[in-house]
């Protein structure tokens, strides 16, 4: 009798801690919703002005397992960052770091 109560409770706690774990962790975020944000919001991020009144556009990107590289310009100048991003509880995107390349 003392096994089998012993059994239930070490099954119960390993349970819970399995629901913790899955509970708090956050989804992975898909590459089209990161190449979606830092599309909408490349100025913002640049740490470098637009030439001239210009607006940035995105050329080119790419993103997995929480970092990425982008490609944008103004029509003047381009450039070439690196980025690091996380998901946020509620399924958006977090740029945690962006830096432009030499």
């Amino acid at each position: 009798m003392k096994k089998i109560l012993l059994i239930i409770c070490i099954s119960a706690v390993v349970l819970g801690a399995a629901v913790f774990l899955y509970r708090t962790q956050t989804p992975p975020v898909p590459p089209a919703d990161v190449a979606g944000y830092v599309v909408g919001h490349i100025t913002e991020l640049s740490p470098v002005a637009a030439s001239l009144g210009g607006t940035f556009y995105v050329t080119s990107i790419s993103s997995s397992n929480g970092k990425g590289v982008v490609e944008y310009e103004d029509g003047h100048s381009a450039y070439t960052a690196d980025f690091i991003y996380s998901s946020t509880r509620s399924g958006g995107v977090k740029i945690i770091s962006f830096s432009v390349r030499e």
